[in-house]
């Protein structure tokens, strides 16, 4: 699993397109050209749906959609949001983070 330092360094990296290769590291110049193609932009899976349900009275906050998926938010996350209601067409996007972590809402907004 790669950390956020790594990631960081990795991203500086894709950038700015130039890595310091020593002096007797020849061999890792025909690498350090593929440096510049990595995509290491975090995946975000963007949905549109209508809300089925929202249980307020549970923690963290859990809002059902019609399609089946559901978003989980603490009451914080839950107060910026736009307003919502059940009913109401929703276009959200999420981090998918992988390895079978709950994914992190980005952005909520009310379509209608």
């Amino acid at each position: 699993m790669i950390n956020f330092a790594t990631f960081f360094n990795l991203h500086e990296l894709c950038e700015t397109n130039s890595v310091f290769i020593p002096e007797g590291f020849d061999w890792a110049k025909p690498l350090a050209s593929l440096v510049s193609s990595v995509n290491l932009d975090i995946p975000i899976i963007k949905k549109k749906s209508k809300i089925h349900m929202i249980h307020l009275r549970r923690n963290p906050i859990v809002v059902h959609f019609a399609d089946g998926s559901k978003i989980f938010l603490s009451n914080d996350e839950y107060r910026r949001i736009p307003k919502i209601e059940v009913g109401d067409m929703v276009d959200y996007s999420m981090f998918d983070r992988g390895h079978g972590q709950p994914m992190i809402v980005k952005s909520i907004r009310v379509i209608s």
